[in-house]
């Protein structure tokens, strides 16, 4: 009865750490996702903002296209500099 009862506690066990092996994957693919939007949203957010600027201001001062071109080679620095900073607090260690 006792031997019964200790294969049915390992297929229990065993059947425990599989499901927690396959929503391993999940979890990744998560996190994966969210790291990919915080880029995009680190590099969409500058750009925009630079752009419209950019041309409002061309607008203004009658320089149509050089105040935009300048302002998006400012967003692309913003955004590597947005992006290392990122990078650099995932691989740093948890300050706690």
């Amino acid at each position: 009865m006792t031997k019964l009862h200790d294969l049915q506690n390992n297929d229990v066990m065993k059947k425990s750490q599989d499901s927690h092996n396959q929503s391993q994957p999940v979890q990744t693919s998560i996190n994966l996702w969210a790291l990919s939007a915080a880029v995009g949203i680190r590099i969409l957010v500058p750009v925009l903002i630079f752009v419209l600027g950019g041309i409002k201001l061309d607008k203004q001062f009658h320089t149509l296209p050089w105040i935009t071109i300048s302002a998006i080679f400012v967003s692309f620095v913003i955004s590597i500099i947005l992006i290392a900073r990122m990078i650099t607090s995932y691989n740093s260690p948890n300050k706690s």
